[in-house]
């Protein structure tokens, strides 16, 4: 049983809130005075790097989409080999499968992430020059990624099944989630919900270090409103969208 944290007090609390905000002035006054004592450097880092991104980003597209697809095969049969090997009265290694397990998964996430990323760099760089073959080809390596990607995803959820036979789920159907949620034991849905109790938490520091670079990054180039208005929506939705699910579900 987890320990109850005692409660801190109204004195300390006010003292760890104006250290807070003095240590944000702090932070803030120093990156406005750094900012505007190198402006012009960080003015030419900026746009020699969305040069440099525009220019090679179809060739580090592919180059990504072909390293995913070697990790994600020696993530699938790594797992395959482990599968094999495994005695079914040995929870000791069914747990140390279950974290590579969770570990491979975390990495498939941050392939797709990264992915759209790049893809999404080249697709904009396309913009004038719909013709450019290089990109479109890259592209090409970026979708056969993305599908290389969620079929190695199905192995390691056959495999996860393996090691657990009461765990369901397709991951191919859109009630993938609800039905992978619904036959996990108590155990792992605690875990589930505090991982996403505190992503919850640190997303709401990542969105607030966002706003601050956008208000800084605005005193020496035009960042525009739509910035802003991206990061607000998404900001918006997260808050809503966890007080949706926290009133709704039992």
């Amino acid at each position: 049983m987890s320990k109850k944290r005692k409660e801190t007090g109204r004195k300390a609390g006010f003292a760890q809130t104006l250290l807070i905000a003095c240590i944000g002035a702090v932070i803030g006054g120093g990156g406005k005075a750094v900012v505007g004592l190198y402006q012009d450097y960080i003015k030419t880092f900026l746009r020699e790097g969305e040069s440099w991104f525009m220019a090679y980003s179809p060739l580090l597209l592919i180059v990504f989409a072909v390293a995913v697809c070697i990790l994600c095969t020696v993530f699938v049969l790594s797992m395959r080999k482990a599968c094999l090997h495994w005695e079914d009265k040995d929870e000791e290694e069914a747990e140390k499968m279950e974290k590579r397990q969770q570990r491979y998964q975390t990495f498939l996430g941050i392939f797709i992430a990264a992915d759209a990323v790049l893809s999404g760099i080249v697709i904009a760089s396309l913009r004038g020059r719909i013709g450019d073959k290089f990109a479109l080809t890259a592209i090409g390596f970026f979708l056969i990624s993305g599908i290389w990607i969620l079929f190695s995803w199905d192995k390691l959820i056959k495999y996860e099944k393996q090691i657990n036979p009461e765990k369901r789920g397709n991951i191919f159907s859109w009630n993938f989630n609800k039905e992978w949620l619904a036959s996990c034991d108590e155990r792992e849905k605690l875990k589930l919900f505090q991982a996403a109790y505190y992503t919850h938490l640190s997303m709401q520091i990542l969105y607030l270090v966002i706003f601050c670079v956008l208000i800084l990054l605005s005193g020496i180039i035009r960042v525009g409103v739509l910035p802003f208005v991206i990061l607000g929506a998404v900001w918006l939705f997260q808050l809503l969208s966890y007080q949706y699910q926290y009133e709704h579900k039992k």
